[in-house]
């Protein structure tokens, strides 16, 4: 059948030699042994197919006789290829020559006739002809380069100049007496590679591979790619995890020493709840007791205390009272309305706005005081008619 003959010839030859790399036998090993398991594999379908498989078609004696006549599919495809495309060229062919529309015939020159001719008298297959042909081009080509090459050596006159001594050390060379520079390198590289043969027989070790075969279980050689994958990422991931705690287990059984600890210190350390230990409550109680002892200290150490002064009770005007203030500054222990406590986040966003609100109000103020001081120099006043004049009966002259 097709995929038989398709299917790769297992090699049954001797083990690689040791010289060969590590890797490439490894690998030569394991695609046989892939190959191996894939045969096995169909060899078992193929014996189970036929148990369970017993109907056997009546072919007729015709088509047995083509059968044992004919080759198979993958055999003659490409000869099968061959004669289609070839079908469909003669039709072209054909097509072309049966078209009323194609009607030029092209007219091969006389001196072309003659010549050929002439050569087909001289008793010549094609084969020769056409080497010959090729022969004289390339001759051709050649003798262009060359006049090329020469015409370019006149222009270019630079000559380089062999030192002596190296002439001197090759014409007494044993070895490279009467070779040109191609012998020469020719003679490096067969020296260098016997170098590398020589290293190679040295390294002789050669490591004992074992088979897998003999230590795999059964169902493992029959297993598919996707049961593969699911050992490799489920199962022995799980086997793994259960030998390594089973080792942990058994290497801290070992270790039998237990502490005891002692009464005070069971007293001592009690045990706390996930809410105490979530508020700290004392932590912060303690951190309190240390700031309010820091300001006690601070207020014992800073005792000045500044006097302060009121103004008198007949200056109410606002410019006194400002020249009072700029003289003697008042000095007071409250809080300060620039004063902002970050720690009271509560209500900072509304002291925030109330200040705001105090500022608006306050520049309100003073423009209206400003608008008071500019009106009070204005002293005209205009006189207003409070009664309007009657109309008048008389008749209007015009002129």
């Amino acid at each position: 059948t097709l995929i038989a003959a398709q299917t790769p010839q297992l090699s049954t030859s001797q083990p690689l030699s040791p010289k060969v790399p590590v890797e490439v036998r490894l690998l030569h090993e394991a695609n046989y042994k892939q190959m191996s398991r894939q045969q096995a594999k169909r060899m078992q379908e193929e014996r189970e197919l036929r148990q369970n498989c017993t109907f056997k078609p009546n072919i007729s004696k015709t088509s047995r006789l083509l059968d044992k006549n004919d080759r198979p599919l993958h055999e003659r495809v490409w000869q099968l290829q061959r004669d289609r495309q070839q079908r469909l060229m003669q039709a072209k062919v054909k097509e072309e020559l049966s078209n009323p529309d194609l009607t030029f015939k092209p007219i091969i020159n006389e001196k072309s006739q003659k010549i050929a001719k002439d050569r087909a008298g001289e008793g010549k297959n094609v084969a020769e002809r056409l080497h010959e042909q090729s022969e004289i081009s390339l001759y051709r080509k050649l003798t262009k380069v060359a006049m090329i090459e020469s015409e370019r050596a006149k222009d270019e006159s630079f000559q380089p100049r062999i030192n002596p001594n190296s002439d001197k050390i090759l014409e007494q060379s044993e070895k490279f007496a009467g070779k040109d520079f191609f012998d020469r390198q020719n003679e490096y590289q067969f020296k260098k590679l016997k170098l590398s043969s020589e290293n190679l027989n040295e390294f002789s070790f050669a490591p004992d591979i074992r088979s897998a075969e003999a230590l795999l279980p059964p169902e493992r050689r029959s297993e598919s790619y996707l049961d593969r994958l699911e050992r490799l990422a489920y199962r022995d991931k799980d086997q793994i995890q259960t030998v390594r705690d089973s080792i942990k287990e058994q290497y801290y059984s070992q270790f039998s020493f237990k502490p005891q600890l002692n009464e005070v210190s069971k007293q001592l350390g009690q045990a706390h709840s996930i809410q105490e230990l979530y508020e700290d409550t004392e932590r912060k109680e303690k951190m309190q007791r240390l700031i309010r002892a820091k300001e006690e200290e601070l207020e014992q150490e800073c005792t000045f205390r500044p006097q302060t002064y009121r103004p008198p009770k007949g200056l109410e005007n606002e410019s006194s009272q400002q020249s009072l203030n700029c003289l003697q500054p008042q000095v007071s222990y409250e809080k300060s309305r620039y004063s902002i406590d970050v720690r009271d986040t509560e209500t900072l966003i509304e002291r925030m706005k109330e200040k705001q609100r105090s500022k608006i109000e306050q520049a309100a103020q003073e423009r209206r005081r400003k608008e008071y001081e500019e009106l009070k120099e204005c002293t005209f006043t205009p006189q207003i008619l409070r009664q309007t004049p009657r109309p008048s009966s008389a008749p209007v002259l015009v002129r």
